[in-house]
């Protein structure tokens, strides 16, 4: 079957690294590109994404105990099938292991493939003391879901640098072993200024997209909305490319 609309699931054990914001930006480019996707926030502990009120995410808490209960999820999974453009869906950290198991219990991204789905799978790499911990979590996802849905790696380099044994992420042994199953990632940048770091925080907290961020009407510095408006169109053209690329280089590590 010919896939007309995509689906996006944002999924990383390691609480704090910024799946949430991920899924905003994700549903904001979509959102720019075409129509405004239908969104949905599964955090329960922690719901970032739907407090983002331009993007109309629905919350559900999909948990039962420390379970998937079926029957909210079989709910959530209706409301995707019921839509007609895309879709991103973002997911707490404590739901990561009970996700995982549900999704291979009921083979769900065969399930949105064959209604015409092209599913995206996309998690975080984060720096610093989240770094073995998110890598490891990319690796358990590429080993379950590789070959089910095409994954996107988004690079966060906020709390330190992300390289390993003084190689950047193209060339970990993770990363080449996985390089067939990657779509490709998204680079997070880093940013030089303290300013341009202190105005991307306050449009976070403010749950504000970027548009409105930037918009003429917006409470901020004329200068604040220009660093913004750099910082959206780097990202926005990282995702860009990714999802118009069929595979990510690799590059080859030096002799």
């Amino acid at each position: 079957m010919a896939t007309e609309r995509a689906f996006h699931i944002v999924m990383q054990g390691k609480g704090g690294v910024g799946k949430s914001t991920v899924s905003r930006f994700l549903a904001e480019f979509l959102s720019d590109r075409g129509a405004l996707p239908a969104c949905f926030d599964l955090d329960a502990v922690n719901p970032s994404f739907s407090a983002v009120k331009a993007l109309e995410v629905a919350a559900s808490d999909i948990m039962n105990g420390d379970l998937i209960d079926p029957r909210k999820f079989d709910g959530v999974v209706d409301a995707v099938l019921e839509t007609e453009g895309d879709v991103v869906v973002d997911c707490g950290a404590s739901t990561f292991n009970p996700m995982l198991a549900y999704i291979d219990e009921i083979d769900l991204f065969t399930v949105l493939g064959s209604e015409g789905f092209d599913v995206h799978l996309h998690t975080v790499i984060a720096g610093g003391a989240d770094l073995q911990d998110t890598t490891q979590g990319f690796a358990t996802l590429a080993k379950r879901f590789g070959t089910a849905a095409q994954l996107v790696v988004w690079l966060n380099p906020k709390n330190g640098a992300i390289e390993m044994g003084g190689k950047p992420f193209e060339q970990w042994p993770v990363t080449r072993d996985n390089h067939e199953h990657l779509k490709g990632f998204v680079s997070l940048p880093v940013l030089g200024s303290r300013t341009a770091a202190v105005d991307l925080t306050e449009m976070l907290s403010k749950g504000l997209t970027f548009n409105e961020a930037i918009d003429a009407k917006s409470p901020l510095p004329a200068m604040a909305r220009h660093r913004l408006r750099r910082v959206r169109d780097t990202i926005f053209g990282d995702i860009e490319t990714v999802l118009g690329t069929e595979a990510v280089p690799v590059i080859e590590a030096a002799e």
